[in-house]
């Protein structure tokens, strides 16, 4: 079913009129704060993908230029600057926004969410 909002798919999903809706952990928390204390209409179905991060090049790039890259970016990863964004994001949007190297950012394991009918 096309929608012209991603939150339609959600209330869809909620009132029974899809059987799934493929979002992020993050996106559904933040669409719908219920969805994080009323797990009784929500779950994880499917995990599709998990991912920390990554940087993308064209084959063509400059090997130099991706070097300095991948450095800046292993650099970031050694930073403080993920635990800033989860403060900042978890204060923000109201929901248990965390980081790890292995998930990049998630909601707490203990707040996933899970898909019931």
């Amino acid at each position: 079913v096309e929608v012209t909002e991603h939150s339609h798919g959600l209330k869809m999903l909620k009132l029974g009129r899809i059987d799934y809706w493929i979002s992020s952990d993050i996106e559904t928390a933040s669409l719908d704060k219920d969805a994080l204390s009323d797990t009784s209409q929500l779950s994880v179905a499917w995990i599709i993908k998990q991912d920390p991060g990554y940087l993308a090049f064209s084959p063509d790039s400059d090997p130099t230029l991706i070097a300095r890259w991948k450095s800046a970016f292993e650099n970031l990863n050694h930073s403080a600057f993920y635990q800033q964004q989860v403060e900042y994001w978890r204060d923000e949007l109201n929901i248990p926004i965390e980081h790890t190297p292995d998930k990049g950012f998630h909601i707490s394991s203990s707040k996933l969410l899970t898909l019931t009918k």
